[in-house]
């Protein structure tokens, strides 16, 4: 078995473990040891540079991440590479979305600041839980840049037929889904969990063999050719589970803490 020199770990559904915005003391401290066995660990979120996101990072000790699912990269505290979706598939997918009902549109995974959706009728609601909400004819005007779009809808049905009909589109996109597949994230063709970590392995000059990926979604599938192991948690999504080299306890109480802490007796195991 191979050393491990980097573990690469999603934070929702895997390191979060507390709520939407927190993790344990016992995920903290295994990260912690990680860090004193010299070993690098670099966060990989499909979310975006928000407050709680980098207090996190700053809880951790970590100064390097993917984010937006490999949208904007950041190496010892420094953005070395970012990923903007083109115009022209920007216009394509606005005009995708602008006549669809009951789903809802989050850009750059700024959830607490703008959300779009077809049903003018639910403005009010979204008040009542300081969101705002836009019309989807607003998609073209309020984003200078736009590194991802998230989708998502009350009925997992009504996601799974979007995410169907985007790859029947062929758009110049890399596109996956999160939340036991509740959730679908647009990114640019290049900004993929997978190429962004071959990217960081390579600026910090660690073998692929020396790498763990940990993840629950099936945005976390695309590492799978560029680290020695994909490891999924346990109660994460049932596909990316058949997909991965092993899989882990649950995420909740610890679950990351688990796997890095006692690692080697976990892979012997399996």
């Amino acid at each position: 078995m191979n050393s491990i020199d980097a573990y690469f770990i999603d934070l929702d559904g895997t390191f979060v473990d507390i709520g939407h915005f927190n993790a344990s003391f016992a995920n903290y401290q295994a990260v912690k040891l990680a860090q004193s066995r010299k070993q690098r660990v670099i966060f990989s979120t499909g979310r975006n540079m928000t407050f709680n996101t980098m207090k996190i990072l700053a809880k951790s000790n970590v100064d390097s991440a993917i984010f937006l699912n490999g949208a904007i990269i950041m190496i010892e505290g420094k953005i070395v590479k970012s990923l903007p979706i083109e115009n022209k598939e920007i216009e394509l997918l606005n005009e995708y979305l602008m006549n669809k009902k009951g789903v809802f549109v989050v850009i750059n995974s700024a959830i607490n600041k703008k959300i779009h959706s077809g049903k003018v009728w639910m403005f009010p609601l979204f008040l009542l839980v300081k969101m705002r909400l836009f019309s989807m004819k607003h998609l073209n005007t309020l984003y200078p840049t736009v590194f991802k779009y998230t989708l998502g809808s009350v009925k997992q049905k009504r996601i799974l037929k979007i995410y169907e009909e985007l790859k029947q589109m062929n758009l110049d996109l890399s596109i996956t889904t999160s939340y036991k597949d509740k959730v679908i994230e647009i990114t640019h063709k290049s900004a993929t969990k997978g190429y962004a970590t071959s990217y960081v392995l390579e600026q910090l000059k660690i073998n692929k063999d020396n790498a763990v990926h940990i993840g629950d979604s099936m945005n976390d599938f695309s590492t799978k050719n560029y680290v020695s192991r994909l490891i999924c948690m346990g109660d994460g999504n049932q596909s990316l589970m058949e997909k991965s080299d092993y899989i882990g306890p649950s995420h909740k109480k610890g679950g990351v803490a688990k796997i890095i802490t006692n690692y080697s007796e976990f892979v012997r195991k399996k």
